[in-house]
Formats: structure tokens, C-alpha cells, sequence
């Protein structure tokens, strides 16, 4: 790559690296808010499903325990018809599907007036264990994932003169299920579950391989148990994201001590938020054309600037016959400058300077053509200003200069160009020690030391070769 092109080839490089990382940022920015906005559409879906959850239960829940305040002034023998009939209003006022009275052993009686045995069900050894001495609430049962589950709503009154009894009312689950697990986004699993763990129904859980029906062991191991607690007792609703698996969402229930949990592994919601992500791709992919097309005008306007450049510089050169470096004359126009004036007549007098620099690309090594360049433009200037505008002055070699000076012949006049140039390369050599430049003069005098200008330079050249043999800064004739 030429020097030249590093000008705009680095500032390019550094555009594109920008660029790239502004896209990135970007990028991760929008990703990160529609993660956010999906896991805040699902958190709401789930919570406005929940809230119906919820009503049915408080309903429920507030009947049942009514309805089995009342009860406890009645005899459970003698007032039967009264207590079925009650029996029968609780499946009229709530979502309950089935109600039973029995005693503390499990025999009593439904909402049909059959007699029924509930001391074998997996649930009634919790039951009794729990509400034998009073209270109410609500009793999972051992089976909640099938799909006949049931949450029993329990109440556990002394009936009047007799032992005490319990009013079960079933809430069924598999309306729960259908109600709330619809599927409206991709999700790993999902379930209702207490605060314990125990799950009240799901989807996607009871494939897993655990037979446990404890949420806990069918968690991603870096998703705290402790953060699911937390949320469902101080009723918090969390989304957040779950290290090395993806996100979950915790929403309460309002009216017991439970909640919706859902996992979504991080696949799932790059699938649900991809769509969404186009326009951003669509921008990025628009910023990289317009990147690109930047460059290539940029390369362009570079490509054509040199070649204006380079143009109008032999234009100049052809027109002007001055060198495009330096802007002094070039070689051939000051032969021909010379000859002009030393043919122009009898009895003239004239003074040639031949003057060597080492400014060359060996010289200045790394610093390449441009810095030569800059040093010979810069030698040319100081050259220049030393002299009359009548003199004629040319670049003559790669690192050569010739100075030809009109009418100077007379000794007072020689030794006043001598003492001016012997200052002049004492100068140029003492203001340029950091860059080691080497500058001597050879001087010969017209018409002497030869009769036209190509005899006049070698001669000059000659006096040039003995002046460095003498040392840096030196002249001789």
C-alpha cells in the first residue's frame, strides 16, 4: 500500500471498527427491550388468568367457610336433608364441582345424599393430620398433575352435640389447566404451585424424567428456590433471567399462598422476540450499505484527487518547465536558461554554482518518498530566497541543485557570492544536525571554466566531488 493511501486507510479502518460496534450495541439494546416487553406480555396474560383463578377461589373459599360456619349448629344425623341442601348451594355460588360431609374418620354423606368413604383417599391422612383440631383451608391432593385433579377447599367445624367433621368441597383443577396453560407463547414448562413446591397442575413438568411432584428438583439448578418463595409470599411478580438456561416468570396467586411459574430457556424467547428484532437487522444492514458505500466514495474522491493532482502538476510542469517537487527549473530548462544567456552576446560574465545535498530515500530510510520530498521542497525554498529573481536556479539531479549567477565576475564580486554561499551551506548544515544533512558546493566561473552550460555543470560537478573529499559544508572551485 503507498504511503499516501495510509492517510485515509487508517481513519477507515477506525470508521468501521465504530461502526460495528455502535451495530452491536445497538443490537443487544433492542434484543434486551423486546425480552423485556415479551416477558412482560406473558407475566400480564398469566396474571390476568390467574386473576379469574383467583376470584373462583375467594369465591369459593368465602362459601365453603360460610356455609360451613352455619352447618356447625346442626346434628349430621339428624339434620341431613338440611345439610345436603347446603351442600347443593355451594356447587350453585362457586366453582366448585363436588362437596361432601363426613366425620373425623372419613364417613358421611354428598351434596347427592350418597354415603361416601373418604378414609382411603391419598389426601386424608394430610387432612386430618392438618384440621383435626379446628381451622380451615385447602389440601392438595397426592395426584394434582393428572388430569382429574382437584384442590380440596376444607372446613373443620364440631357439628352440634358431636364429634367433629370436615365439609370438603373440590375445586377442580383441570378447568384451571385448560384456563391458564393456552398456548400463546413457547415455553419449556409451566405450572401453578404452592409455596411449598407442590404442583398444583402444569404443562411441561410431568414430562420431565423426576417423578416428584415437587417443583424444586424440575428447576434449572442456577434458579434459587429462595427466589421463588420470596416472590409468591411478599405476592411480587418476578421476571428475570436464569444464568446459563434463560428466563422465568413468577406470578402470585392473590387469595392463597401460590403462583404461576414459567420457564422459557433462552432459545425459545429468541425465537418469540426474533420477528420483532427485522427492523432493527433491517437498520443495521442499511448502516453497513451506507458504511460501505462511504468507503467506496471515500476511495473515490481519494482516486480522483490524486489523478486531478498528479494532472495539474505535469500540467504545470509542462507548462512552467519547473520541477514538481521543488518548483525550481528542471534540468534540461536550466541548460537551456544557461545557454541562453551565455550565447547572448560578447564580454559576459557569469558564476555556476553546482550544490550536493544528501536528502535521498536511502538516506532517510522509514521516512519514505514523502519526507523526501518535504526536504527537498524545504532546501529548494531556502535556496531560492538567497537569490536575485534574475539568477537562474534548477534542479539538476536527484539531490542536486545548480545556481548560475548573471554578471558576477569581478574578484570583489566572486568573493562576496563565495563568503554568502560558504554561509548559506554552513547554515544548512548547522540548522539541520538532527537530520544528519550533508550539503557542499563546487563554483566555477563563465567563461572559464567552459563556454555553455552542459561544460559550465561538469565543470562544477568536478569542483562539487573535490569540495566533499574536503568535508561536510565545504565549497570549492
Amino acid at each position: 500500500m503507498k504511503r499516501s493511501h495510509l492517510r485515509w486507510f487508517f481513519p477507515l479502518v477506525i470508521c468501521a471498527i465504530a461502526v460495528a460496534v455502535a451495530i452491536v450495541t445497538y443490537l443487544n439494546a433492542i434484543h434486551d427491550e423486546l425480552v423485556q416487553a415479551k416477558e412482560t406480555q406473558i407475566a400480564l396474560e398469566v396474571g390476568n388468568e390467574l386473576r379469574k383463578i383467583d376470584v373462583d377461589i375467594s369465591n369459593s373459599t368465602s362459601v365453603v367457610y360460610a356455609t360451613g360456619n352455619i352447618m356447625s349448629s346442626f346434628r349430621m344425623d339428624d339434620n341431613r336433608n338440611r345439610l345436603v341442601n347446603m351442600l347443593e348451594y355451594i356447587l350453585e355460588e362457586s366453582s366448585v364441582n363436588y362437596a361432601v360431609i363426613c366425620d373425623q374418620n372419613g364417613k358421611g354423606f354428598d351434596m347427592n345424599n350418597k354415603d361416601v368413604d373418604i378414609s382411603k383417599e391419598s389426601y386424608f391422612a394430610e387432612l386430618s393430620a392438618d384440621y383435626a383440631s379446628g381451622g380451615a383451608g385447602m389440601v392438595m391432593p397426592g395426584d394434582a398433575q393428572s388430569s382429574i385433579a382437584e384442590i380440596m377447599i376444607v372446613y373443620s367445624t364440631k357439628f352440634s352435640g358431636q364429634a367433629r367433621g370436615y365439609l370438603i368441597a373440590y375445586l377442580p383443577v383441570k378447568a384451571i389447566n385448560e384456563r391458564l396453560f393456552r398456548e400463546k407463547y413457547l415455553a419449556d414448562g409451566q405450572a401453578i404451585i404452592t409455596l411449598t413446591g407442590d404442583i398444583v397442575c402444569s404443562r411441561g413438568f410431568e414430562m420431565l424424567p423426576s417423578g416428584s411432584g415437587s417443583i424444586w428438583d424440575k428447576l434449572p439448578s442456577s434458579l434459587s428456590k429462595d427466589t421463588v418463595k420470596l416472590a409468591i409470599s411478599q405476592k411480587n411478580v418476578i421476571m428475570t433471567e436464569v444464568p446459563e438456561y434463560g428466563h422465568v416468570i413468577i406470578v402470585p396467586l392473590q387469595s392463597a399462598n401460590g403462583g404461576s411459574i414459567v420457564l422459557i430457556s433462552k432459545e425459545q424467547m429468541d425465537i418469540m422476540v426474533g420477528k420483532n428484532m427485522e427492523p432493527g437487522y433491517r437498520f443495521c444492514a442499511a448502516m453497513v450499505l451506507i458504511s460501505l458505500v462511504f468507503v467506496i466514495l471515500v476511495l473515490l474522491a481519494n482516486l480522483i484527487a490524486e489523478t486531478i493532482q498528479r494532472a495539474a502538476e505535469k500540467k504545470e510542469s509542462a507548462e512552467h518547465e519547473t520541477d514538481i517537487i521543488t518548483g525550481l527549473l528542471t534540468g534540461e530548462e536550466t541548460i537551456k536558461e544557461i545557454d541562453s544567456y551565455v550565447t547572448g552576446g560578447t564580454d559576459l560574465k557569469g558564476m555556476l554554482f553546482v550544490i550536493g545535498t544528501n536528502i535521498t530515500r536511502d538516506r532517510i530510510g522509514e521516512g519514505g518518498s514523502a519526507q523526501v520530498n518535504d526536504q527537498l521542497r524545504e532546501f529548494a525554498r531556502q535556496l531560492k530566497s538567497g537569490f536575485r529573481s534574475t539568477d537562474v536556479i534548477g534542479r539538476t539531479g536527484d539531490s542536486e541543485f545548480t545556481v548560475f549567477l548573471k554578471g558576477i565576475g569581478d574578484e570583489k564580486d566572486v568573493r562576496k557570492q563565495c563568503d554568502e554561499m560558504q554561509l548559506f551551506l554552513h547554515d544548512a548544515t548547522s540548522a539541520s544536525e538532527a537530520n544528519d544533512l550533508e550539503v557542499n558546493a563546487g563554483a566555477v566561473l563563465f567563461p572559464n571554466g567552459g563556454k555553455n552550460a552542459r561544460d559550465l555543470i561538469d565543470s562544477g560537478r568536478r569542483a562539487l566531488t573535490r569540495a566533499r573529499q574536503q568535508g561536510t559544508g565545504r565549497l570549492s572551485f
